[in-house]
């Protein structure tokens, strides 16, 4: 019968010692020599078997997650006041239709620049295909955070609006679009680390769809424009037709096109993400998928039938 090959090697280190046998070699060196030995037998190295399984939680304590948590809802607390100050100023000017529609363009505006900055500065990564840069974590923070706040205020708003008895425009469509994006920004939000950046640079590539909400609200605001400030009928029908065209293509880029890569970003990093976050993604990313391709049918439709008409 053989020795075990890790028991050898201690032997070794142990004959080899100028001390008296009682002497116990430092662990590491045993360390070593035991995982020298073990790649040779076919054996795992010991710091393989202690590595912590890919996904696991950082060991942040409890106490400082509950605070992060509360920090994190402070945020959008204040941002939701902000946004709602925002709102009743512009309404009290315009009505509260078409300031329903300047609101929700200004976040498209500044949502869409902010993610097209974001994209703009993604890394490539052998790992993970592509990482958020460190200094740009911050920015990803405050463009998810600042934007779940409005979400989160447009449902208070139709919440206040039905309890009226009066129906906003696409009501439910937008209560579906807010559920999965506080699905999709929270855990970004509460996250940290590697983790943040692999999130955020997929999650930021999402956030370009709002470039066609930007087409999509000024459909509704040029005739209220042509109303106001008396456009030509002629320019208002050709200005119509362009936006309907510009609002269809960044349809199908930035959404259509541009969710399935970010649907890949998600499985291409699903080893170093919880599981939890990684199922809710890819749950209300498939979700979100569906609602945009129903939309899509809605609004070429609704395209084809004008040009029918």
């Amino acid at each position: 019968m053989h020795a075990p090959a890790h028991a050898s090697a201690t032997a070794r280190l142990r004959a080899l010692s100028p001390l008296s046998p009682p002497f116990k070699a430092p662990e590491t060196s045993v360390r070593a020599a035991r995982d020298d030995a073990l790649r040779r037998t076919g054996g795992a190295p010991c710091a393989a078997r202690a590595a912590p399984r890919a996904g696991a939680p950082d060991g942040a304590p409890d106490g400082a997650r509950r605070g992060a948590a509360r920090a994190l809802l402070l945020r959008l607390l204040r941002d939701m006041a902000s946004w709602a100050a925002a709102f009743v100023t512009i309404a009290a000017a315009v009505g509260t239709d078409a300031g329903e529609d300047l609101v929700d363009l200004v976040h498209s505006v500044w949502a869409s620049c902010e993610s097209l900055r974001l994209a703009s500065t993604l890394q490539p990564s052998r790992r993970n295909d592509v990482l958020l840069p460190e200094r740009m974590v911050h920015s990803a923070h405050d463009l998810f955070a600042t934007s779940l706040a409005y979400f989160w205020c447009d449902v208070i708003w139709i919440a206040v609006q039905r309890a009226r008895g009066r129906a906003p425009h696409l009501w439910l469509g937008r209560l579906a679009h807010h559920a999965v994006q506080t699905a999709a920004n929270a855990p970004v939000l509460l996250s940290a680390g590697r983790q943040r950046r692999i999130m955020s640079a997929y999650l930021g590539l999402a956030y370009t769809a709002e470039l066609s909400t930007i087409f999509l609200r000024l459909s509704r605001l040029l005739p209220r424009l042509r109303r106001r400030a008396r456009l030509d009928g002629a320019l208002l029908r050709w200005l119509d037709c362009q936006n309907r065209r510009a609002l269809l293509a960044t349809f199908v880029v930035f959404r259509l096109v541009n969710f399935p890569i970010c649907g890949r970003l998600i499985a291409r990093n699903r080893a170093e993400l919880p599981r939890a976050v990684v199922r809710t993604h890819a749950s209300f990313a498939t979700l979100a998928y569906v609602l945009n391709v129903g939309w899509f049918v809605r609004l070429a439709r609704r395209r084809g039938s004008q040009s029918a008409g």
